[in-house]
């Protein structure tokens, strides 16, 4: 397939947008906008949008889902099942019986065979929205609501779709339930990390989990571990001891309130003596990579840099002359008046440097806070992707000067472009940093008088930036990790005895050290999120946010973006599944979600993927409207193509990219690099994710090395940048998906083209169509076709900003309108045919008027037929 013709004009859409005031920005033209709202309880059999048929009957009829080859399959036919799936959180989890009817009715119908449960452990939905008794949040599970649940799976069951099931998500450990006060004093969210190596929260844990799931559902007549149609269980959501993406290993750990300090202080001293025995041993074995120190890439004629990501004053930076040599810098004073959720978004920086690749450096400073305060400090890259060189390092800071040393190698850098970056948003303070010198070399270790093995008081190594002292931090926080997954794993497996495929937690938290963690698990799992919403005040501020206003379609002609990073993330020799997805809305680009991933997905040859989520429905609830950020199942931005996006990747319409590249890396990961991201770099960069099917493993080799096989053709994919932005095609028999900024565009498949005047939010022309054929064969000899066209999506009356990246609190009302996309098509196809225009339950509603002539099928599509979907049937 190719762009035959661009007849717009060549101004690029960055400057296009920028010929508007930002007030104008946000006044958007809704004269192309009608009301769409597909309902929540409609199972209407028989429309073009049922592809029910997909779920060929009750879920775990052909037996426990395994995983074979890399593949999930069923256990009696040995047949490969791919699953498209969502996630009910929540209250969207506990639905009546009657509702838990219909919504398993309608899921099935839009081709979805796996449903998620998550978020049971909440506390902010206390109404019928959780797990626990009323009044009881974190200490009693409420048999109303076990009831409820068990009556759901038996209905998506009926209706062919599986269960995933969550066991720890948003949990709180609580004095009621054996702890000391201080457990409410730890400061990660819905305590995690602690879970992984306290005793008595894994011990709660245990226990959950034989209260929800060591049962007999009365709805089946089959007790969970021998109903095949819950499939997987998840033991601990987004969570690693090591670290969550982004973070240095075990970072925070150290500010653990008492007792849970002390707790991992002693695991930590344990693990140590038994490994080397002695203070003797220890410091030999931590000494060893001490290298003379050099002359400092800054002193006291560097400047310092200031960087505030928000509008106003949020900081003042003063110099001062501080207490410095020659060959260190001046002081610099920071004062912060505002509370910023996000670190980043206040730094102060000394650029320019030139780190060298494999080198040894120390870094020496002194610092204070006018009162306890917690401050980010790395050395990283000044341009995206902000890649980190080797050191990243939290600081507890108090009114009394701290002096700092951290020695580290470099990695991944490019000379002329590090810098050293203090992190400063947080609560209200006054920082002082002073005396910063980066030096070549590397401070021998001494072990202090006070310490020692014996006393078993040795701390945390965290700030530390390399050598064996680092390398045995993370030895120590992997082998804590994986001791508590295989602890849940063989409670599940053998002592409440599920066969269901387990997992602990997703893949890129804790980075390449969770290869180790879920080794023994049956597949590998990630997370993605487009554009996810970032808050500038408290932690999800429902009003103090934005979502960036940016396409992910303009980053696939390059990396692919958030795709290609999920792509890097798959396990060789394991199934690999994305179980949360998303593109939040109020992102104008946010209909591009389904087409690209249902390709992507197919291109890769994943296993399954699960947008998230599927906000609550049902009796009581406003159904007419876009539900927040991340809402499918009333977005008809989303929810309107998932039968398409049903059909392409669970009938694999598009075959997967011949080309495989394997990235085999050491039998310690970590040594190589933290991330998936770093180890690709480093051997020689991503390859094209349109092109060639990635994956990674453990070997048992000292380096890392890539294993290419050549494909046999291209994938027939492209991305193409036009004058306003990126056109994604995909082409095969049974389906055509073009995306991106189509306005002024002839797009041409084989047997199919469309051609697309201007229109749009300030004629930028962006939409999302697929053409699929209902029974997945051939669109030349087709019974039925589904046409799908959508581009902006929003509720009416939404209080946008005037650069259209929030709403703040005002998300408006329903009916949710939608953007009828102008197109005229041209269709190859051996029949006469007619054309109808679908009500929003898939429906026919009216005839669209259309020619067939010498083979071809032509007709005109636009707003005037309110609707994002088309039935092409023969006539």
């Amino acid at each position: 397939m190719k762009i035959i013709a661009d007849v717009a004009s060549r101004i690029h859409v960055l400057v296009f947008t920028l010929c508007f005031p930002m007030a104008v920005l946000a006044q958007a033209d809704d004269s192309s906008l009608f009301p769409f709202v597909i309902p929540w309880d409609d199972a209407t059999p028989g429309t073009v949008t049922d592809v029910g048929h997909l779920n060929d009957g009750p879920a775990g009829s052909g037996g426990f889902i395994e995983s074979r080859h890399g593949q999930f399959v069923e256990a009696d036919t040995g047949r490969r099942v791919r699953f498209f799936a969502t996630n009910l959180g929540a209250r969207a989890a506990f639905p009546s019986h009657a509702d838990a009817d219909r919504i398993a009715a309608r899921m099935a119908k839009l081709g979805i065979n796996l449903v998620r449960l998550h978020h049971l452990q909440n506390d902010w939905e206390a109404d019928e929205g959780t797990i626990w008794l009323p009044g009881k949040p974190f200490h009693d599970v409420d048999p109303a609501q076990l009831e409820k649940i068990d009556y759901l799976i038996a209905a998506l069951k009926r209706n062919g779709i599986y269960t995933n099931m969550n066991l720890t998500t948003t949990r709180k450990y609580i004095p009621e339930v054996g702890f000391p006060d201080s457990v409410n004093d730890i400061p990660f969210n819905h305590h995690k990390k602690v879970d992984k190596f306290n005793s008595r929260m894994i011990q709660l844990q245990r226990e959950y989990a034989a209260k929800l799931l060591d049962r007999t559902n009365p709805h089946t007549g089959l007790a969970y571990r021998d109903d095949p149609a819950l499939a997987f269980i998840e033991i601990n959501n987004e969570n690693s001891l090591v670290g969550w993406p982004g973070e240095t290993p075990g970072e925070g750990l150290d500010t653990l309130p008492e007792p849970f300090l002390s707790e991992l202080i002693a695991l930590w001293n344990a693990w140590l003596h038994g490994r080397y025995g002695s203070d003797e041993s220890l410091t030999v074995a931590w000494s060893v990579e001490a290298e003379p120190l050099g002359t400092s890439l800054v002193n006291r004629e560097s400047a310092w840099a200031h960087e505030t990501q928000l509008d106003g004053e949020v900081a003042r930076f003063t110099p001062f002359t501080g207490q410095g040599s020659d060959d260190t810098t001046g002081g610099i004073r920071v004062q912060l008046g505002a509370n910023l959720n996000a670190e980043w978004l206040v730094q102060t920086q000394l650029k320019n440097l030139s780190l060298e690749n494999g080198r040894a450096y120390t870094l020496q400073f002194r610092a204070r806070a006018d009162r306890k305060r917690v401050i980010g400090m790395k050395i990283h890259r000044d341009y995206p992707d902000w890649r980190d060189y080797g050191l990243r390092a939290q600081l507890a800071l108090d009114p009394d000067w701290q002096d700092f040393s951290f020695s580290f190698r470099a990695h991944s850098a490019e000379l002329g472009h590090g810098q050293v970056a203090f992190l400063l948003a947080g609560p209200p303070a006054t920082v002082e940093i002073d005396a910063v010198s980066l030096r070549p070399g590397s401070v021998a270790f001494t072990l202090p008088v006070d310490q020692s093995l014996r006393r078993r008081n040795i701390p945390l190594a965290i700030q530390v930036g390399m050598g064996p002292q680092r390398d045995d931090w993370i030895r120590f926080l992997v082998d804590t990790e994986t001791a508590y997954s295989e602890n849940m794993r063989a409670f599940l497996r053998e002592e409440l005895g599920f066969r269901a495929c387990i997992i602990d937690s997703q893949i890129e938290w804790g980075g390449l050290t969770s290869l180790v963690r879920e080794d023994s698990m049956e597949y590998a799992d990630a997370h993605g999120y487009w554009q996810h919403p970032s808050f500038h005040g408290s932690s999800w501020d429902p009003v103090n946010w934005t979502v960036g206003r940016e396409a992910l379609v303009n980053r696939m002609d390059g990396d692919s973006g958030l795709l290609g990073e999920k792509a890097a993330l798959r396990v060789s020799g394991k199934p690999f599944s994305v179980s949360e997805y998303n593109h939040p809305a109020p992102n104008d680009f946010q209909s591009e979600m389904m087409p690209l991933l249902s390709t992507f997905a197919c291109l890769q040859d994943w296993d399954g993927f699960y947008t998230f989520a599927y906000s609550a429905t049902g009796s009581g609830e406003d159904g007419s409207m876009m539900d927040g950020f991340f809402d499918t199942g009333t977005n008809p931005a989303k929810v309107a193509f998932y039968p398409s996006t049903a059909l392409i990747f669970r009938e694999a319409l598009f075959a997967p990219a011949s080309a495989r590249e394997t990235l085999a890396l050491p039998a310690v990961p970590w040594d190589f690099a933290l991330t998936a991201s770093t180890a690709w770099d480093e051997t020689g960069g991503h390859p094209n994710p349109l092109q060639t099917r990635l994956s990674l493993y453990r070997s048992k080799g000292e380096v890392a090395a890539r294993e290419s096989v050549p494909g046999t053709a291209p994938a027939p994919i492209r991305a193409e940048r036009q004058s306003k932005g990126v056109v994604f095609t995909a082409d095969a028999d049974a389906a055509k998906v073009a995306v991106g900024f189509l306005g002024g565009q002839t797009v041409a498949f084989q047997g199919l083209t469309l051609t697309f005047p201007e229109f749009g939010l300030f004629r930028e022309g962006f939409a999302a169509v697929t053409l699929v054929d209902h029974a997945g064969r051939s669109l030349r000899s087709f019974d039925r076709a589904l046409l799908t066209l959508v581009g902006r999506v929003e509720n009416q009356g939404m209080g946008w900003n005037e650069e259209r990246t929030s709403v703040g609190n005002q998300w408006g009302h329903g009916p949710v309108m939608a953007e009828g996309i102008p197109a005229t098509v041209q269709l190859e196809v051996d029949h006469p045919c007619v054309v109808y225009a679908l009500d929003p339950t898939g429906a026919r509603n009216h005839v669209v008027t259309s020619t067939w002539a010498n083979g071809t099928l032509s007709f005109a599509v636009d707003s005037s037929h309110r609707t994002l979907w088309y039935e092409i049937t023969i006539n």
